[in-house]
């Protein structure tokens, strides 16, 4: 049995050398299926976008997001809302993203970040059993590595969703 598993697990790693890490649709990048979590229709280019865009509309409608809104993504993921709020704006200027997993923060430095300086991603080694079982316990004392005030919008998609209730 343990053989058998790790033959498939390295298929699966050499299969992801051959599989593109984003795709183009409606002339905005997106991350190639494999980097997005989440609901099933995200897996089609279609419904990670307008879900990004939807998400960026109800900032705009319910909290008033504007270019010049200062906004922290907390648990960014591969950039759906950052993805969405491009799409809206072409000239946002402050957005923050951060998460634990690691190659989905590499993805939107790459792709994101290095087009749009003012879109910055930071990863924070946390443990989550589920998307980053190795990383560092959150203790009390624990602050996110952002000044008090910083930003007019904090915006949290699944997050809570994915926490243990410690």
């Amino acid at each position: 049995m343990a053989v058998r598993y790790l033959i498939s697990r390295a298929a699966r790693r050499v299969a992801l050398l051959f599989t593109p890490d984003s795709v183009e649709h409606k002339g905005m990048i997106l991350p190639g299926r494999h980097l997005r979590l989440g609901r099933s229709e995200f897996s089609d280019d279609e419904g990670f976008l307008s879900s990004g865009q939807a998400e960026a509309d109800r900032l705009v409608q319910r909290f008033g997001l504007t270019a010049s809104t200062r906004l922290l993504d907390i648990g960014c993921g591969p950039g759906r809302l950052a993805i969405g709020v491009l799409s809206r704006f072409k000239n946002f200027q402050h957005y923050r993203g951060i998460d634990i997993v690691k190659k989905r923060i590499d993805w939107c430095q790459r792709h994101i970040t290095r087009h749009h300086p003012g879109f910055q991603f930071i990863y924070l080694n946390l443990q989550n059993l589920r998307y980053n079982p190795t990383g560092k316990s959150i203790g009390g004392d624990f602050r996110l590595p952002f000044a008090d005030g910083e930003f007019d919008i904090i915006y949290l998609w699944s997050v809570f969703s994915n926490m243990t209730t410690e």
